[in-house]
């Protein structure tokens, strides 16, 4: 896709700030932390115990913000419009002091850079009755400036131009993609339909994609009852993928577990490694992994009625869990991010819709509160 070229960048206007706490977090070391609420971005370079706005000389006005974070001075920020009108991005190189900012034809709703320069992006092309969504896989070689459509959903349900040649399928929902290469990456989804595992892989930098879903050793039951899917560490020939699973009766959610995935060999051959129920009333809604072999889930309770969310940690990359006693339980979601296996951050949002950030020094043993902030401070 070219575009025109990048114009030179523009300074942004910096200000100290303490409120209010940003909706979304990324970590990039033990001290800096990139974050983002609605259309104002912040950075923290005291582990998030105070932020400095960023207003680069660009506007955001609607749509859905997205922010991809590397390292100290390299920050992507996009807004994409979802009515098939583009999406609008701004780089910064030096920390969010100048900015660069272009637009890119893609309704771009996932972003997974790999180095500074390489990455590869979802694009949305159009959603449909029935659980259908059609989307394409963009990849870019100099840092997002220029993206290129390397695949898309198949032509069906529904008929966009940009599926012209496409062989993926028309999924509900795509859950994640991930490159361990410039050749080689993994792309997963559901549909509502059949709750069928669709996982593929490419090893041609997503110019053709094989379905490899079948290759997991998954039951008989599971294979009908998949809900969604994370791919939460994938580097050099190790990819790891966290399955959910659902179960329902006359349409109430029943029951969840999830299971673990580990592959040596760049998603030829897979290994089950573990199990971890979740009570009916709770949903495992975040998952993070440090390294591959610490992580943590969160599942929090799926109505307003006094349950407490469950944190639960492995350290054996899903065999074993243990159940922390986190001071945030009684929260209805919580977004991880960690800089090291040691270092991470919680930010949790009660029913309230007031935010809570929390950091861990020991890998998620232990929490210590930093701040809250609600939307409306």
């Amino acid at each position: 896709m070219p575009l025109l070229s990048l114009p030179p960048p523009q300074p942004a206007i910096v200000q100290s700030d303490k409120k209010p706490l940003p909706e979304e977090v990324q970590a990039v070391s033990p001290s800096l932390l990139w974050g983002r609420s609605q259309f104002i971005w912040f950075r923290s370079t005291d582990g998030g115990k105070s932020w400095q706005t960023l207003s680069p000389p660009f506007a955001f006005a609607s749509g859905r913000p997205l922010l991809t974070a590397l390292d100290s001075k390299w920050v992507l920020a996009s807004s994409s419009s979802f009515n098939r009108l583009g999406t609008e991005l701004a780089l910064s190189k030096d920390g969010g002091r100048t900015w660069q900012s272009w637009k890119v034809p893609q309704d771009i709703f996932r972003v997974v850079m790999e180095t500074p320069q390489r990455g590869a992006a979802l694009g949305g092309l159009g959603d449909g009755a029935a659980g259908h969504t059609a989307y394409s896989v963009l990849r870019t070689t100099d840092g997002g400036q220029n993206w290129t459509q390397v695949n898309a959903s198949a032509s069906g349900y529904l008929n966009y131009p940009e599926q012209k040649g496409g062989q993926l399928p028309q999924l509900g929902k795509v859950n994640d993609l991930h490159f361990l290469s410039a050749s080689t990456g993994f792309l997963a989804g559901v549909t509502y339909m059949d709750a069928q595992p669709y996982l593929y892989r490419t090893t041609d930098g997503g110019k053709n994609f094989a379905e490899i879903g079948h290759t997991l050793p998954l039951t008989q039951l599971e294979r009908g009852q998949v809900s969604e899917w994370w791919i939460p560490y994938a580097r050099g020939q190790t990819v790891r993928v966290w399955v959910r699973f659902a179960s329902y009766q006359s349409g109430k959610l029943t029951g969840e577990h999830l299971t673990t995935f580990v592959s040596h060999d760049s998603g030829r051959s897979w290994t089950r490694l573990g199990t971890r129920q979740s009570a009916p009333s709770v949903s495992i809604s975040a998952v993070v992994s440090q390294d591959g072999l610490h992580g943590l889930t969160w599942a929090g309770p799926v109505a307003n009625d006094g349950t407490l969310g469950k944190l639960h940690l492995t350290r054996d990359g899903g065999k074993t869990w243990q159940a922390i006693d986190a001071p945030f339980r009684n929260v209805q979601a919580v977004q991880f991010t960690f800089a090291a296996v040691r270092h991470g951050w919680a930010l949790a949002f009660d029913h309230r819709h007031t935010r809570t950030l929390w950091r861990t020094q020991d890998g998620g043993l232990t929490w210590q509160k930093l701040y809250s902030a609600g939307y409306t401070e």
